[in-house]
């Protein structure tokens, strides 16, 4: 039951992914008593479940029981609690409260180093959720640190081609926009884009992510052509794969008719 609810919570089914999760839970809790493994594994699947619907305090909730039954049976400093700190990170990080967000993440991290060492392929996770909190502070130089490190450990583990180190090269290239170097973060945009371009189908919504990202870049540059080039790419993949009313399609329609407009207006000057 339990692993039927984690394949309808991949499909966004949330209802059933509920149904079948609680049914789990209440299995385990009639078996094992409300202080066992197996509860706070469950706790944590339904705390995810609320998360993807945006009900964050019903996700806080459900992942600080996880984290508490964990605790109380495997102490306060058990690896196996690293799921739980970095489930809390995340929702910490959507809910913009940073300081607990770095305090989660960075317990996630001690906790994986010390089972897995320091080059496990689950710690370059970590350190991309710590990279982000940081570049949300403002704080580029220790965020572009982070991401570096989640990306060498990253090809390490899956080689040159793999969709995550895509994502990796994405989030180093967003870090560099900020940074004000145009120029490296177009070098990783693209090489994120060849990635995904060699392992996704041409419409894939990842694809069309990293159009918008060298849209923003050469946007930025004053290359509006080119912005609007890769926009438009972006625009027809987003909206053949999630229709023209999609958020996603919707804001790329109106970056393009903002660009489009000062393009107008420089030539008429």
């Amino acid at each position: 039951m339990g692993n039927i609810g984690l394949v309808y919570d991949d499909q966004r089914e949330y209802r059933k992914a509920l149904e079948y999760h609680l049914k789990s839970l209440n299995i385990y809790k009639a078996v094992h008593g409300e202080i066992h493994s197996s509860v706070a594994s469950c706790y944590g699947n339904i705390g995810s479940v609320f998360e993807e619907q945006g009900d964050y305090a019903k996700a806080l909730e459900y992942y600080l029981k996880s984290l508490g039954i964990s605790k109380s049976v495997y102490g306060e400093n058990h690896p196996a609690l690293a799921t739980s700190y970095e489930n809390l990170g995340k929702l910490y990080y959507l809910q913009r409260e940073d300081k607990q967000a770095l305090e989660c993440h960075l317990k996630c991290l001690e906790m994986k180093k010390l089972a897995h060492g320091e080059n496990h392929p689950s710690l370059a996770t970590s350190y991309n959720y710590l990279a982000l909190v940081y570049k949300y502070q403002g704080e580029y130089e220790q965020a572009l640190e982070y991401h570096l490190q989640s990306l060498a450990i990253e090809k390490a583990v899956s080689g040159e081609k793999h969709p995550d180190v895509a994502t990796y090269y994405t989030n180093i290239g967003s870090v560099y926009k900020r940074l004000g170097d145009y120029d490296k973060a177009l070098e990783y945009h693209f090489k994120s884009l060849d990635i995904f371009k060699s392992v996704y189908e041409e419409n894939h919504p990842a694809i069309a992510t990293n159009y918008a990202n060298l849209g923003s870049v050469y946007q930025c540059q004053g290359e509006y052509n080119q912005a609007v080039e890769c926009y438009l790419k972006s625009f027809h993949i987003y909206k053949s794969v999630h229709g023209k009313d999609h958020p996603h399609t919707i804001a790329i329609y109106n970056l393009i008719c903002k660009i489009e407009s000062m393009i107008e207006n420089t030539t008429d000057a």
